[in-house]
């Protein structure tokens, strides 16, 4: 398709810069309040799939996160031929880590065998037929030689035969001999592969796709060879330079396939294609390896804080350099939203994570674009000294007492506000994974003492990009608890309370009164020191102070008696009384692992034997590769009551230098056992667990070393860290690139003291396959 599409979406996404955007130097405000979350715009699921709905020119779009699902932009429009439909997905319109990277069609997982990320050979050139001659030869320089459609050769008059010779040249013949001074032909050749293909009923032998991760020079050759115009002519075909280079994109190739089965392997046409992946690399100022200017030394992150400083540097709209940015605000809220926060259910979750999509349409204002990013935080932006900064959504003690204020202007006192302006309660609603990232509700939260639980009163906070429900409890709290507290106070103080910036909190006790209606805590949220410049007399930097009140209980959290628990409807709750399986043994024979479990059973004596009787229905099986975030079914393991009460499985057609984990549970009728796991068995490659870890509890942290192990497939060590001895249960921490055999050194931070925590380490190869896990270690943070 031409190149026009794709160079208005290049110019569309970089054509502002931030040459004016702070006219109010010197005044520091915070440019939103919790009021303003209030708003009902397209967020979580309702925003994934408004961008999913074709258009000539798909909206400049960022993904933040890991493993985010969301769905894609067609670009802009797909091509069928033969019962194949074909097909290129925006996600991303900045370059994407891609690692984590999985598929969903109509909310099905699609296993996937293959290299998804490898899109072929391409190769193209010029050459000149000598004069009087009819041929030249070229070298296509691809791993084997194209063939068919695979090659175009063509000069000013139009196409000319082209041929292979041999495995690594092409041949150009003309019609006639070249005139004098020859005939200059552009020449083109691709070299198809099958990127990654589904494995999995109903896709198998029916999906291919091509994941680019902003880095592609080319479509995939294999669509051009099927569907494509090396020439770059036919509008209604793909052309090589379709490629989307800095763009995060998903190619397709869906075959029908019969009839019989159409309908169910493709209930929507097209169907509804979403990815998870880890996405957009950011900055993060606290990690000294880390360049601002230099992308490649970036990482992957879902820390709310880092994911909206990015924002404010690269958006489309109004770009903030450095200079413009209070870069430790946003340090210190990093390491606020890196706090491990304890769970109800078990477990602990960082504080203030994103994982989702922000989108930017032309006419778009940058603060409503930005509001989920920021909301996502429970805090504020505001401008300060001609700086933007952050207020996160956390408690910090006032640096300034204000014992004073002047009298050059009235003081300016509300205890309360009308109720009329107050909702009844609140409530979060934000995309949860456990309902296939549709949106969802939380308990409402009540701001008004005289709410009744009537829905009229109830207005919901937007968290588009919040898909942890304990999270969004968290937030919705601090939001209603922030509107309990009513009071307001503007004055003009003196210099000393300099310090008192937008953002930040202030003790008030005017006087030294005690009994003073107007002492208490209040966050700042406008403050002018320039004004005393501005008026020409009163005292030299005198300052006035518009104060909201503030407490530390807005932002206390008890997860026992605070989270309310949610159902999750995608599992399927264990039952104690069936009894568990264990595994035997795991095998690996070329491609195919076989799998042995025990049968739970008794013995039960009949005449004139004694024999075997299970206790069960059937045990149920099932596999992820490498670190997948969803799970595959297996064939139910096979069993018969014998004597030694063993199961057997196995899964074939598997990829060599990947790792596979697999899970066996018990059913009895409708009731199942709890999983069991088994980690890390290898297909064609070895890798061991890492040695010698020790942990050494610090004030808030825990310092990790240990040993990687020998084997040559050894590339990074994970660090997981979690308060529950489920590994399930553990938050990624940390991949820590090292070589075989290195020590590595780290430290876990914002761990809440006095609570036991579990740390479980890894080793990864390359290709994100896993290793055994070390032994579990535990410490306390102090």
């Amino acid at each position: 398709m031409p190149d026009l599409i794709i160079k208005a979406l290049v110019v569309w996404g970089v054509n502002a810069t931030l040459a004016s955007a702070l006219v109010n130097l010197g005044i520091s405000v915070v440019l939103s309040a919790a009021s303003q979350l209030l708003q009902k715009k397209s967020q979580g699921s309702d925003l994934s799939r408004e961008l999913a709905t074709p258009d000539s020119l798909p909206p400049y779009r960022v993904a933040y996160g890991r493993n985010g699902r969301i769905q894609g932009s067609p670009a802009p429009y797909w091509v069928v031929k033969d019962g194949i439909l074909y097909g290129c997905i925006i996600l991303n319109s900045r370059p994407s880590a891609g690692t984590n990277f999985a598929l969903f069609l109509d909310r099905r997982p699609v296993g996937l065998t293959g290299n998804p990320y490898d899109f072929g050979g391409h190769s193209t050139g010029t050459a000149t037929v000598l004069e009087g001659n009819t041929t030249v030869d070229v070298m296509h320089g691809l791993a084997s030689a194209p063939i068919g459609d695979g090659m175009a050769a063509w000069t000013d008059d139009g196409p000319v035969t082209i041929a292979t010779v041999g495995s690594t040249d092409l041949r150009v013949t003309l019609d006639a001999p070249a005139p004098v001074g020859g005939t200059v032909v552009t020449w083109r050749a691709v070299k198809g592969t099958i990127g990654g293909v589904a494995i999995n009923y109903p896709f198998a032998s029916h999906v291919n796709v091509w994941f680019g991760r902003g880095d592609q020079t080319h479509p995939p050759a294999a669509i051009l060879e099927e569907v494509g115009d090396l020439r770059g002519i036919n509008p209604e075909k793909f052309w090589a330079t379709d490629r989307w280079s800095g763009r995060t994109v998903l190619w397709v190739r869906f075959v029908a396939g019969d009839i019989e089965e159409r309908n169910t392997r493709w209930p929507s046409s097209p169907p509804m294609l979403e990815v998870q992946a880890d996405w957009t690399k950011v900055w993060n100022p606290l990690d000294l390896t880390q360049d601002a200017d230099d992308p490649e030394t970036w990482k992957v992150s879902d820390n709310q804080a880092l994911c909206l400083l990015d924002a404010l540097r690269f958006n489309p709209i109004a770009r903030y350099p450095l200079a413009q940015i209070a870069l430790q605000n946003f340090t210190d809220a990093a390491v606020i939203a890196d706090e491990l926060v304890p769970l109800k259910s078990g477990g602990a979750e960082r504080r203030y994570r994103v994982g989702g999509l922000i989108a930017y349409s032309d006419g778009s204002e940058l603060s409503d674009v930005l509001k989920p990013l920021e909301s996502a935080g429970a805090g504020t932006l505001f401008r300060s000294g001609g700086q933007i900064g952050y207020s996160p959504g956390a408690w910090e003690a006032p640096e300034v007492t204000l014992s004073e204020c002047l009298r050059d202007q009235p003081v300016i006192f509300r205890r309360t506000r009308s109720t009329r302006d107050l909702p009844g309660a609140v409530k979060a609603v934000h995309p949860d994974p456990s309902a296939g990232w549709e949106s969802t509700e939380e308990p409402p939260y009540p701001v008004s003492a005289n709410w009744d639980g009537d829905d009229d009163r109830i207005t919901a906070i937007d968290l588009g990009l919040v898909f942890s429900s304990p999270q969004a409890q968290r937030i919705q709290k601090i939001v209603a608890e922030r509107m309990k507290l009513q009071r307001q106070l503007s004055a003009l103080f003196p210099p000393s309370a300099l310090k008192a910036q937008a953002g930040g909190r202030v003790a008030v006790s005017l006087l030294g009164r005690p009994t003073d209606a107007r002492n208490g805590t209040y966050r700042v949220t406008r403050s002018h020191p320039a004004q005393w410049l501005e008026s020409g007399g009163g005292v030299a930097l005198q300052l006035p102070l518009d104060l909201e009140e503030d407490a530390e209980a807005v932002y206390a959290w008890n997860a026992a008696t605070d989270e309310a628990e949610r159902l999750d409807q995608s599992t399927v709750p264990s039952d104690p009384t069936v009894r568990q399986t264990s595994w035997v043994s795991a095998s690996v024979d070329g491609s195919t692992i076989f799998l042995t479990c025990s049968v739970p059973g008794d013995y039960v004596y009949e005449e004139p034997i004694t024999t075997f009787y299970p206790r069960i229905d059937s045990i149920e099986a099932r596999f992820r590769r490498n670190q997948e975030p969803f799970w595959l079914p297996m064939a139910n393991f096979s069993f018969e009551a014998s004597d030694d009460l063993i199961a057997e499985g196995g899964l074939g057609a598997t990829i060599s230098g990947s790792s596979y984990d697999f899970g066996i549970r018990c059913r009895v009728d409708d009731r199942v056992s709890a999983w069991v796991p088994l980690y890390a068995v290898q297909v064609g490659f070895s890798l061991g667990m890492p040695t010698g870890v020790s942990l050494t509890a610090g004030a808030g942290s825990i310092e990790i070393d240990a040993t990687a192990p020998s084997e040559s497939a050894c590339a990074a060590l994970q660090i997981w860290v979690g308060t529950s001895a489920d590994q399930e249960l553990a938050i990624f921490y940390a991949e820590i690139t090292c070589d075989p055999s290195d020590p590595v050194n780290t430290t876990v931070t914002g761990l809440p003291a006095g609570v036991l925590h579990h740390v479980f380490v890894r080793a990864v190869t390359e290709n994100t396959a896993v290793g055994h896990w070390a032994a579990t270690v535990t410490a306390t943070p102090t």
